[in-house]
């Protein structure tokens, strides 16, 4: 068990682990909302509403997500790229 932990600590310290793991997160998290969004446009087609409310409910949910997902990949490459430059 300690050496499980030794190297897990080494995989968090060395390899940047939790890095990839928020930008994971974040990766499931656009495609969920993403899927989301198709069933709902979908669902509302079915039932003959298709307005500007049904695109507004859409944006309301998947433009914070993407600017997430935006902002979480600007700090994964530009902390990669600090990293493997040696700054």
């Amino acid at each position: 068990m300690a050496q499980f932990i030794e190297w897990l600590y080494k995989q968090f310290d060395s390899n940047l682990l939790y890095r990839r793991i928020i930008v994971f997160f974040a990766f499931v998290l656009t495609y969920l909302v993403t899927v989301w969004s198709f069933g709902y446009a979908h669902a509302a087609l079915d039932q003959g509403v298709a307005d500007m409310n049904v695109a507004a409910i859409i944006a309301a949910i998947q433009v914070p997500i993407t600017a997430v997902m935006t902002f979480i990949s600007k700090l994964y490459w530009g902390g990669r790229d600090a990293v493997n430059n040696g700054n």
